[in-house]
């Protein structure tokens, strides 16, 4: 059901793979679906998997000659008939997530993306403005076994192209764009509730996915060996953002100061005082 991947250039500091863990620990909360970690750190897997927490259900060690964009792309072709939640390393994961494919009979579904510089005028509007409903961002999205065979090919393909044309740190999300294009299924926009960026903006009700990269405190809390207690204190900080359900405005996460999103100041005077302990 649920898939993350994970990709460390520096094996001896697995951010990305610190953020995977922390993030599936809090969907291991919600649900008793199957957890999948395609991952290029072996050594991270080896220390933590024997844990009675540890959340994957399997894990799959990955070449490491693979790009980490090419890996998560490559990976939705494998999940051919397996209905798949795919997770960025960086979300946190507030709610039982898998029941979107309760909402309608969609083949793709996830939340658009944000950005639209492109748009500046309404000339470009009637020009693009198509293409755009094809525009999701990449990092939450929920795939019906029957698209992901297909989707999987023609995202590949295309971010081929975008390699090409880009090099190596070209984007996947215009690519998967194109492949939405090519293949046209039937597609269900979801709010931000269900992927909200660190960017900020508008969230109203229930936040149920918060997505933006904490690297910085999930490597602090590498280096604690994972105290199950600073990981609860991490998560309960990120929960606050339902502490009402009314309309508001969330500032980007570089912006706030004291709020409940400095994430890494807010971990840090924790993890000191068990360093502290005897």
């Amino acid at each position: 059901m649920f898939l993350y991947v994970s990709y460390d250039k520096d094996l001896s500091e697995p951010k990305y793979s610190s953020e995977a863990l922390i993030s599936a620990y809090s969907l291991r909360r919600h649900t008793s679906a199957a957890i999948s970690l395609i991952t290029n750190n072996r050594a991270f897997v080896t220390r933590f998997e024997g844990r009675e927490w540890f959340p994957f259900t399997d894990v799959e060690i990955a070449d490491t000659d693979v790009s980490p964009r090419f890996l998560k792309v490559a990976s939705i072709a494998k999940r051919a008939g397996r209905d798949t939640i795919f997770l960025d390393t960086d979300t946190i994961i507030m709610g039982d997530i898998s029941r979107v494919f309760e909402f309608d009979d969609f083949a793709f579904a996830g939340v658009p993306a944000p950005l639209r510089h492109d748009i500046t005028d309404i000339d470009k509007a009637l020009k693009l403005e198509r293409r755009k409903r094809h525009d999701f961002n990449s990092g939450v999205i929920f795939i019906r076994g029957t698209l992901c065979s297909a989707l999987g090919e023609r995202w590949a393909h295309h971010f081929q192209i975008e390699v090409e044309g880009q090099g190596p740190e070209a984007l996947d999300q215009p690519a998967l764009a194109d492949a939405l294009q090519d293949l046209e299924p039937k597609t269900f926009q979801l709010p931000p509730n269900y992927n909200f960026r660190g960017l900020g903006g508008l969230v109203s009700g229930a936040c149920f996915v918060y997505h933006a990269h904490f690297a910085k405190a999930a490597l602090g809390i590498f280096a604690a060996d994972f105290d199950r207690e600073a990981v609860d204190a991490f998560i309960a900080r990120i929960e606050t953002i339902n502490d009402t359900f009314l309309p508001g405005i969330v500032p980007p996460a570089w912006k706030a100061r004291r709020s409940h999103w400095n994430l890494s100041r807010e971990v840090a005077p924790y993890l000191r005082r068990q360093a502290e302990k005897p």
